[in-house]
């Protein structure tokens, strides 16, 4: 990512941090409709999720500029069991979920390069899930496989 994409997201943070209600519940309800099968994993609370989401979502806004620390952190929720069970499609939809979300939240703060940037942030973070969630798995498996 770059600079300008810093930026922007950064800039488009302070007014979903003040709507953070709204935006998680808007986030949520489009979630489980474009992916029902996510349901499970939010088993909290509306406002806890909401806090959850809240803070998820601000570790990687201030991250983003700090690789070192972000990576670490999104390495060792990749290998958390429920990560670990998602699909590539259910990432997806999360990715589409959190878009459409800010679109509606940012309104006209969310032009393209916003949407560029966004985009960005998220296939960073669910890239490097992925990968930890590939390397868990793979471990698991090497771990059956010894104990067999």
């Amino acid at each position: 990512m770059n600079k300008q994409e810093f930026e922007a997201i950064r800039s488009n943070w302070e007014p979903i941090r003040g709507n953070s209600r709204f935006a998680a519940r808007l986030f949520y309800t489009r979630l489980l409709l474009i992916d029902p099968s996510l349901a499970p994993l939010f088993r909290r609370g509306a406002d806890e999720q909401a806090q959850r989401l809240l803070r998820a979502t601000g570790i990687a806004v201030y991250g983003i500029g700090q690789p070192r620390i972000l990576q670490p952190l999104l390495r060792m929720l990749g290998r958390h069991p429920a990560v670990r069970r998602m699909t590539p499609g259910q990432f997806e939809s999360i990715g589409q979920a959190m878009l459409w979300t800010l679109r509606i939240v940012l309104d006209e703060a969310f032009d393209e390069a916003a949407r560029r940037a966004w985009k960005n942030l998220y296939r960073t973070v669910s890239g490097t899930l992925r990968d930890a969630r590939r390397e868990a798995h793979g471990m698991v498996v090497t771990e059956l496989r010894a104990a067999a």
